[in-house]
């Protein structure tokens, strides 16, 4: 049977199975028509409510969590019948059975869909819909694609979990967010019929560059005598520790004493800036570095490699909640709001939630080569949100957070450049000397564990 025969096979078992007990699909619709029903008596307390731009929102939040109920009792009968064991045993190659799971979920979210949308339309929706129908449609197609394709393989990984039902949820909504956050704003675009968009309630963009031009100095070539330095002690875990307290207190006294205050609005506060900017660098290289190990671990599926994504994730997160207290901090100083719903903060929010799940899901699976197995693929998509941090305040500029470095420009003057590269050097270096001395202790925890079991023996 080729590859199409058999993801129809299995696409036919289950569509089978479901009409034959309609739990699932039953639960589903009930889930969406309530949600919409509560949607529409919580904004429609007033008569003269505009539901034009909360339609999108409204509609994908009642999907996603459907879906999200539909897969928690399809995978739990899968489990329960032992269905998924019968297809491991086929000659069927893995990705096959993906895909086939993939194709059913898509074919139930439609279903489901096809009942709620006209419900929808009904309640929130004031007419010109049939003119903007394609459009819609088109949105609502590749959205449910992703959202079937997302849930469909974390589903898979938190089924062999205990509180599977708990681990779901916790790994599916920070990472489809930014799937979430295209699929309503196109589809509030279409409901509202080519509307000029909602009125603007961010607060005024805060422009926190300061520039002189200072004329560029040559350094000469430094000439070192031939002697015999041990790398090996250069980058012991000691020696990064010594290199890195040098550098965080030379800029430190730099950005306090060299560096002139900002010239804008920030004033005095903006020195903040010498450290916050670094730890928010270091945390997403702490990500990057957990992203490597992941992919090395895939690959040799040596576990030394897990515990150096375990101990980068860990650190990166630390340095990542540091990145939020000192962004709030400066915030509430510069601008006087603790918090703004802007590019940059919310999606680095979304890294912060992402990472967290990354520790639940490792303290749910027992089995220690299945959980550095799901602990990896989980850290290689988790990674695909951090470049999208990294450029959202460069595509969608408007907000409270400066964009400071563009291309060809720091943004700043020489004495303020210099101490922020001397700090970011510290930040570095501080947490490399944090993950190899991290690393090499959780390895001598592995070595000790060994030694245990062969004594044991």
């Amino acid at each position: 049977m080729s590859g199409w025969g058999q993801i129809g096979a299995i696409l036919r078992k289950d569509l089978i199975r479901e009409l034959r007990t309609r739990d699932m699909l039953v639960s589903m619709a009930l889930f969406a028509l309530l949600a919409m029903v509560i949607f529409h008596w919580a904004f429609t307390v007033r008569g003269d409510t505009d539901l034009t731009y909360f339609t999108g929102g409204m509609l994908w939040v009642t999907f996603v969590f459907a879906m999200l109920l539909g897969l928690n009792r399809s995978f739990a009968q899968e489990k329960d019948e032992h269905c998924l064991d019968g297809l491991l045993l086929c000659p069927v190659d893995r990705v096959t059975i993906f895909l086939a799971k993939t194709v059913g979920n898509l074919v139930f979210l439609l279903i489901i869909q096809a009942v709620a949308v006209p419900v929808f339309v009904l309640f929130f929706v004031e007419g010109g819909f049939l003119e903007g129908l394609p459009a819609f449609l088109a949105v609502l197609l590749l959205a449910d694609l992703g959202i079937c394709a997302l849930g469909t393989l974390l589903a898979t990984i938190s089924m062999n979990t205990r509180s599977r039902d708990l681990l779901l949820p916790i790994l599916f909504l920070p990472l489809i967010v930014p799937l979430l956050v295209a699929a309503t704003s196109a589809t509030t675009l279409v409901l509202a019929d080519g509307a000029g968009g909602a009125r603007d309630r961010r607060p005024p963009a805060v422009h926190a560059r300061v520039r002189r031009r200072v004329p560029g100095r040559r350094l000469g070539h430094l000439r070192l005598r031939h002697r015999r330095v041990s790398v090996k002690k250069l980058v012991s875990a000691p020696a990064l520790f010594l290199w890195a307290g040098a550098f965080l207190i030379v800029g430190l006294l730099l950005a306090f004493w060299w560096a002139p205050v900002d010239a804008s609005a920030m004033g005095f506060s903006q020195k903040i800036f010498y450290y916050h900017a670094p730890i928010a660098e270091t945390s997403l290289v702490g990500f990057g570095v957990a992203f490597a190990a992941a992919v090395m671990y895939l690959r040799t599926q040596d576990l030394k490699w897990d515990r150096l994504g375990y101990v980068s994730v860990r650190l990166g997160l630390l340095f990542a909640v540091l990145v939020m207290f000192t962004g709030m901090i400066w915030g509430k100083s510069s601008w006087g709001v603790w918090w703004a719903w802007e590019p940059r903060l919310t999606t680095f929010l979304l890294v912060c939630f992402l990472y967290a799940a990354y520790f639940v899901l490792r303290s749910v699976v027992e089995e220690e080569q299945r959980r550095a197995t799901y602990a990896a693929v989980f850290a290689v998509i988790a990674f695909i949100d951090v470049p999208i941090t990294w450029f959202a305040t460069r595509l969608i500029p408007e907000g409270l957070h400066p964009v400071v470095f563009k291309a060809g420009d720091t943004g700043m003057e020489g004495s303020m450049f210099a101490s922020f590269m001397i700090s970011m050097i510290g930040m570095t270096l501080l947490l490399a000397a944090l993950i190899r001395h991290g690393w090499q202790i959780e390895l001598l925890k592995d070595r000790v564990a060994d030694l245990k079991s062969t004594l044991g023996g």
